[in-house]
């Protein structure tokens, strides 16, 4: 419990620099119409990689077979909801683009992330991992709880099938990649996953519960998280909850792009189901 209770801490500090898993399982539940799935467990899984950070080389290759080869995995639901997260055209593309040369400075994300680094005086990193936090905050308010249930559900119900289809992907180009016996490339992938499950399902329930028991652990988490004093913490948080208000029609609008593009791939276009309308 304690490691997954850390893991789940960690996921709420969006440590990641990208979108947290409240953003992913939302646009999985708008694409896939299936509460819970594998395919909203798969949207946010794919930031498994993290999970090895203790092992560089491991980290890098895995993040890169997670986020750009995504093709690796056998179609499935489960396939369909990870490709939804992906660095090349995915969520994460969107998330990282103001990063990108030749980015259009006034892209919502990218332009929420400037306002909020200028406004609270901190850096574009430390405004991209703080605004992150507060859309998944965003967001478990204004859908209310279910959004929380399906992350925690999906996560639950994720088990052999998915480690399976893991393993069967990314094991052999990890161990090649990073230096590593099969067997030991293996037992990470599984174990990465595993981890994943369990965090997410104590992430989900978080998520689950209301404002004034979620908003004392964001501020916990963003004061160690980026070693500020707690009160500076929650005054940056405040402000990106304030820019995040907006957030659902550009995530709504982000979810039907991304619908559009799998639709036209034979590996995805069976699996979707979407759109759905989740927020109150």
């Amino acid at each position: 419990m304690l490691r997954s209770l850390t893991l789940a801490l960690s996921l709420f500090a969006a440590e990641a620099h990208a979108f947290g898993p409240g953003v992913h399982a939302y646009i999985a539940l708008r694409l896939l119409h299936s509460v819970p799935s594998s395919g909203v467990y798969g949207a946010m899984a794919a930031d498994m990689n993290g999970i090895l950070r203790g092992d560089p080389a491991a980290a890098s290759t895995m993040q890169r077979l997670t986020h750009y080869e995504f093709g690796l995995l056998a179609p499935s639901l489960f396939a369909t909801g990870w490709a939804s997260h992906n660095g090349a055209w995915g969520a994460d593309r969107v998330a990282h683009e103001y990063l990108r040369s030749g980015h259009d400075p006034e892209a919502y994300f990218t332009r929420k992330i400037r306002t909020l680094s200028e406004r609270e005086g901190i850096t574009q990193f430390q405004a991209e991992d703080l605004f992150d936090a507060a859309l998944d905050l965003t967001l478990a308010q204004r859908v209310g709880p279910e959004l929380g249930i399906a992350v925690a559900e999906s996560a639950e119900l994720a088990g052999k099938a998915e480690e399976d289809a893991l393993a069967t992907a990314f094991t052999g180009p990890l161990a090649e990649r990073a230096g590593l016996d099969p067997a030991d490339a293996e037992s990470r992938i599984r174990w990465a996953h595993r981890c994943m499950k369990s965090g997410l399902i104590v992430y989900g329930r978080i998520l689950e519960r209301d404002r004034g028991y979620q908003r004392p652990i964001a501020d916990f988490l963003a004061a160690r998280h980026f070693k500020w004093p707690p009160a500076e913490a929650r005054a940056h948080l405040d402000t990106a909850l304030e820019l995040a208000e907006d957030c659902i029609p550009e995530l709504d609008a982000l979810a039907d792009a991304l619908a559009q593009r799998m639709r036209g791939e034979a590996a995805y276009g069976d699996y979707l189901l979407g759109p759905l309308t989740l927020q109150r």
